[in-house]
């Protein structure tokens, strides 16, 4: 059973961890957050392929994606809820973002869903 104290605990790390990735988007910064991942990751996307499996493919779809956008990438993380357990953490997550354009459609993006999940490991992560 998860006691308060180790939950709170377990939360602002993994606020930490969400606050570093917002900061690590921003200045389209790829390698920083990938040292959060597990090497055996299993990533969704909303283009083809849907499913990757591993770090070396969750950090190319990423690389892919942020050089798409011209200029920064602004985003705001809203309506943050963390749930824990003893081994594991998940968390919907809005970003809302400023007016983005895409270097090469110049479509913009206003919002998008992400649903962060973690399990602990041997090194806490």
């Amino acid at each position: 059973m998860t006691t308060k104290t180790s939950s709170a605990t377990d939360e602002a790390q993994i606020r930490g961890l969400i606050d570093d990735w917002a900061r690590a988007l921003r200045a389209k910064d790829i390698n920083r957050p990938m040292t959060n991942y597990a090497p055996d990751v299993v990533s969704f996307d909303v283009v083809n392929p849907l499913q990757r499996i591993g770090v070396d493919a969750a950090k190319k779809r990423a690389e892919e994606w942020i050089s798409s956008w011209q200029g920064p990438i602004n985003c705001e993380i809203r309506d943050l809820s963390i749930t824990t357990t003893d081994d594991a953490a998940f968390s919907p997550i809005s970003v809302d973002s400023a007016e983005q354009r895409k270097a090469e459609a110049g479509s913009t993006c206003g919002s998008a869903q992400l649903f962060a999940t973690g399990r602990s490991t041997a090194n806490g992560r």
